[in-house]
């Protein structure tokens, strides 16, 4: 912790400069918030609290009983005593942000969030006390407490929901904020810009809210461009919330001529959010602004399939239940129990299985296009294709196979999908396509690290299975805009293209594969004689050429035959496992021989003598032993 109690010159008063957003925010990124772990960071700074409360002598209270102790402004005598307030606001923020990501399976955490949320706002205002009756404060210091309590002021007004106070609220702090970041140092200076931006979402939703329409897209454009963790967090929640408002205008869908009713809510918040995807991807230019789009709204469709999930096993049970009662009237007990709900959900969760599958392609594309565009143009064949030159190949084969197996998925799909065989037939073309980009770049991994024919028939298998895939992908019996309906991914001219050009550079590969080859084995045969030559092994035994070293152990072995043997047989220096040998093992029923032993008879004065030994013993011990 940093908290600076500087004496002001020519006064004996001290001045207190502490940097308040730089020492939450150092302890925040150090405890947890960096990846959104609200409990880490809430336990620290319980523990931290009660560490400062016992250096300041300020403990509430002992063991056996609890004594609060408010901080009032005649106490405060050190800077630490308003970072110790500043922390209190924090564990009691920091806990409400726990129960607020709980709240989603268990709503009635949200009250007791509100709960935590007004005490962290009386803390504020027990702060905001303690700055006006605190002389010592500086003027920075004064700036950034106030911004601080507005601050937690405005969270608490959003979360009730009154927009306009929220909005005046964090519209303040964020101006304190903008003015302190043009007055600090530069090593502050970002911390200040960062909370600016961190402020901006949450006012334009409160803009939203109180009726801005241009707010929605401003978000969405926060979103693309959003970087970390928890800023992406805040964001997806904010739209999470407004497209909720939205859903209400979205009834039902349409898709391969099927209409489908879409009445559960995040269903129709799923669905929303897609379309908006959809049409903010053709605003942005940039892949990776794309794939964190895709990236959103697959958060929101995999939400609305759990929900849909446990709506449809809910209504399962329950209508069977209610079937099971009057088996003579199961038809008219399932109309009135809902029984004819389960296809039109059924036919929803093909749909939104289908917005997952497509969402998942089309971020692991843009994924690839942003590694793409990473790759030198010296190592690019075409602006889809790399050679051999590039390092790490491997990365495009696994984004390429991620590709196929959601093909494969997509293309098991029940209902629309199995009742229309040309669009089964384009997805398998498309999958056919994908799999020789996935065998060519495992190729090319194989070349990298110079497994040779590996690489060959890799690449011979990329040729053939290119000339299926173009063969495949000419069919032009389905239309563009069933395809950019039903099957996503490139276009079919797109993927024609592609075919073409990795024809032509498999070729290419093909002659690097073999040249790669040829130099090694010249490299080699250079480097070594061979073991087969007849002038260069003359004079040597066999055993020594063909036979592990240790059966001749004391023969000559020359270096370069040495060298040849460890490189080129798979047991160079002993057999392996060991040849069989019989050995004598243990004679049968050896340990038993003793039992075949008869030793002599006991003698007869044996018991005599033992009594005569005790009793002179005893005689010893009284009168004394006598001396012979």
């Amino acid at each position: 912790m940093v908290a600076a109690s500087v004496q002001a010159p020519g006064a004996e008063k001290r001045v207190f400069n502490i940097p308040v957003l730089y020492i939450v925010k150092c302890a925040q990124n150090q405890h947890g918030l960096r990846h959104g772990d609200y409990q880490r960071y809430q336990q620290y700074v319980t523990r931290k609290i009660r560490r400062m409360r016992k250096s300041l002598r300020l403990q509430q209270g002992t063991r056996s009983r609890v004594a609060p102790k408010k901080l009032t402004p005649d106490m405060v005598t050190d800077a630490r005593h308003l970072v110790l307030a500043v922390f209190e606001i924090e564990r009691c923020w920091a806990y409400a942000m726990q129960l607020r990501a709980e709240a989603n399976s268990e709503p009635r955490k949200r009250f007791h969030m509100i709960s935590r949320l007004r005490k962290a706002a009386k803390g504020a205002q027990l702060l905001s006390e303690l700055l006006t009756g605190v002389p010592m404060c500086g003027a920075q210091t004064k700036l950034e407490l106030t911004a601080y309590i507005q601050w937690i002021l405005g969270i608490l007004s959003f979360e009730q929901q009154d927009w306009v106070k929220a909005k005046e609220l964090l519209e303040s702090a964020q101006q304190i904020y903008s003015g302190l970041s043009t007055s600090v140092d530069e090593d502050l200076k970002a911390i200040y810009t960062a909370r600016t931006n961190e402020l901006l979402p949450q006012i334009r939703y409160c803009a939203y809210s109180i009726g801005d329409a241009s707010a929605a897209s401003d978000l969405m454009e926060m979103r693309a461009g959003a970087e970390g963790t928890l800023a992406e967090e805040q964001l997806d929640e904010l739209l999470k919330q407004m497209q909720a408002l939205q859903a209400g205008s979205v009834t039902e869908v349409t898709w391969l001529g099927v209409t489908i009713p879409v009445k559960l809510e995040k269903a129709r918040v799923a669905v929303l959010a897609v379309q908006e995807t959809d049409e903010e991807l053709k605003k942005f230019a940039s892949s990776y602004t794309k794939a964190a789009l895709c990236e959103s709204a697959l958060k929101v469709i995999v939400e609305a399939l759990a929900a849909l999930k446990d709506e449809m096993r809910a209504l399962s049970n329950s209508d069977v239940a209610a079937v099971g009662i009057l088996p003579s009237q199961s038809n008219q007990k399932a109309a009135a129990a809902g029984v004819e709900k389960l296809p039109r959900l059924q036919r929803l969760s093909t749909y939104l299985q289908y917005l997952k599958l497509s969402k998942t392609i089309w971020r692991t594309l843009y994924q690839l296009e942003t590694y793409m565009s990473n790759v030198a143009p010296e190592h690019r064949y075409s602006t889809s294709l790399v050679t051999s030159g590039y390092h790490k190949p491997h990365e495009f084969s696994r984004l390429y196979d991620t590709v196929v197996q959601n093909l494969q998925e997509l293309h098991s799909l029940p209902g629309s999908i199995q009742d229309n065989p040309d669009v089964k037939s384009l997805i398998m073309a498309k999958i056919l396509a994908f799999k020789c980009l996935r065998c060519y770049y495992l190729a090319l991994a194989y070349l990298r690290t110079h497994r040779f024919l590996e690489s060959y028939s890799l690449l011979q298998r990329c040729h053939v299975r290119t000339k299926d895939a173009l063969t495949a992908l000419s069919d032009d019996s389905v239309s563009d805009s069933v395809e950019a309906e039903a099957v996503p991914g490139y276009t079919r001219s797109f993927l024609i293209d592609l075919m073409q050009d990795l024809v032509r550079q498999a070729d290419t590969e093909v002659l690097a594969c073999k040249a790669g080859y040829m130099l090694e084995r010249a490299a080699g045969d250079a480097g070594t004689e061979n073991v087969d030559d007849p002038t260069s092994t003359a004079g040597i035994s066999k055993v020594v050429l063909k036979e592990p070293l240790i059966k001749s152990l004391g023969e000559f072995v020359p270096d370069k035959i040495l060298l040849r043997k460890l490189t080129t047989q798979p047991m160079p220096l002993v057999p392996f496992p060991p040849d069989f040998e019989p050995i004598p093992v243990k004679p049968a029923f050896f340990d038993l021989a003793l039992n075949h032993i008869n030793f002599p008879p006991q003698p007869k004065n044996a018991k005599d003598s033992a009594a005569s030994s005790i009793t002179g013993f005893m005689k010893g011990l009284l009168w004394g032993q006598s001396k012979k």
